[in-house]
């Protein structure tokens, strides 16, 4: 009877593996999306606001949010989270407070940064190995304003400017 039992178990692996079919779970690719906005840029720093949403079906549990600044932008300060910063790549991981979205919820986090030259924000955010869809907002870096033309009267006669 053992033998029976053992010939037909094996045959069904076997089957399954000829037909191509796994025995391990499937389980859909967790969805997010990440929103960017800098809220405030004086020229060499700036102030970034993030919402990361769980638009999939499951609730995520524990997360890791990486990116790589474009140029040469250095964090100095996170909130809602902890974060290292090797270059120009980022690794934000939640704190217990905001380890779990909820399909359909988000969570904010947020840092304050310095940079020289151009602030460029990045464009791609990836969350536990998942690529996000980006919406990236806010102000750019401020230009230097163009000098005013003034003119000065002297005595002499009068002109129109």
């Amino acid at each position: 009877m053992k033998h029976w039992r053992l010939l037909s178990i094996s045959t069904i692996v076997l089957l399954i593996m000829a037909l191509g079919l796994s025995a391990t779970p499937a389980f859909a690719a967790a969805a997010c999306t990440v929103s960017y906005t800098n809220s405030n840029d004086w020229g060499t720093g700036a102030s970034i606001n993030m919402t990361i949403t769980n638009s999939g079906t499951t609730t995520i549990n524990g997360w890791t949010l990486t990116w790589t600044f474009p140029v040469n932008q250095t964090i100095t300060y996170l909130w809602s989270g902890t974060y290292t910063q090797t270059g120009q790549a980022v690794s934000v991981t939640n704190v217990s407070s905001n380890g779990s979205i909820l399909p359909g919820a988000g969570t904010d986090l947020g840092f304050n940064m310095n940079y020289s030259g151009a602030n460029v924000s990045p464009t791609t955010f990836v969350l536990n190995g998942v690529t996000c869809t980006s919406i990236v907002t806010g102000t750019v870096t401020p230009t230097a304003k163009a000098p005013v033309a003034t003119a000065t009267r002297t005595s002499g006669p009068s002109a129109t400017l």
